[in-house]
């Protein structure tokens, strides 16, 4: 079942209840059309929607306000105000009655970016929350703030420029990124261009004057590979170890490109 759909249908009905005391003046408008076209700009937040509706239903005899809401003919803001005045809200009770029904346990849940603005300890109830409810059923969390991502969902889907480039449990994600990473620390600072001529290395990235993150195509492979190039450049390696990658850590390497530095 469509949720909006059903919402608007349900309010339609509710709606052509409300008293009507109009006498022939405005009277081809449906005292429906009142109601759902106040519900229409809630549901799109938007004060002016019904306003760009009505130029649109003018210019081309259409608008979205029929085709998502159903709306007959879009009357005016303070005409909507004069006649909704005269209903008591005791008359939507039914409509959020229905709400309620519908929205008691929907099988996809989708939340975009629900941690902005909450101080640390609503954050960590909200992410109880969520992983709670998707215990028993599919929440989809959509956010740029990746730590809550990581803390939060079970599966990761990375989209870039409109493309999907990453689509797995975070687990295995992580699995399958951080083997192919090295952090190398030396007591020199070289420059890229020392690095060339390792066959196995795919990207390579200076994090301070004396770190590099690079990537592997066969890890141990490169290990070897920088042990020979240590000893023919004399250089003394401090640490040379399979990095621990953040899901920021990933998205950014997915994301970018090449970077000599």
């Amino acid at each position: 079942m469509q949720l909006l759909p059903s919402l608007v249908a349900g309010l339609t009905v509710v709606c052509a209840t409300f008293p009507d005391a109009r006498k022939g003046r405005g009277g081809n408008i449906e005292i429906s059309d009142f109601g759902v076209s106040a519900f229409s700009m809630f549901f799109m937040q938007s004060a002016s929607f019904l306003a760009f509706q009505r130029a649109l239903e003018k210019g081309q005899g259409r608008s979205n306000g029929q085709t998502l809401f159903g709306i007959g003919r879009i009357p005016s803001d303070n005409y909507i105000r004069d006649r909704l005045d005269e209903a008591d809200p005791a008359l939507l009770q039914p409509c959020f009655e229905r709400m309620e029904t519908l929205l008691a346990e929907p099988p996809i849940l989708i939340l975009d970016e629900p941690t902005v603005g909450l101080d640390p300890n609503q954050i960590v109830e909200i992410r109880d929350v969520i992983k709670n409810y998707g215990k028993n059923r599919t929440v989809l969390f959509s956010s740029h703030i990746l730590q809550e991502v990581e803390a939060i969902c079970d599966r990761v889907i990375i989209i870039h420029q409109g493309k999907i480039i990453a689509d797995n449990n975070l687990s295995d994600l992580r699995q399958e990124q951080t083997g192919k990473f090295i952090k190398v620390v030396l007591k020199e600072s070289v420059t890229a261009e020392a690095w060339q001529g390792l066959d196995q290395l795919r990207r390579i990235r200076k994090t301070s004057d004396f770190e590099w993150e690079l990537e592997a195509e066969d890890p141990e492979l490169l290990k070897k590979q920088l042990l020979s190039l240590s000893l023919q450049n004399n250089w003394n390696i401090v640490s040379l170890q399979s990095e621990n990658r953040s899901l920021e850590d990933i998205f950014r390497g997915l994301t970018k490109t090449i970077i000599h530095e």
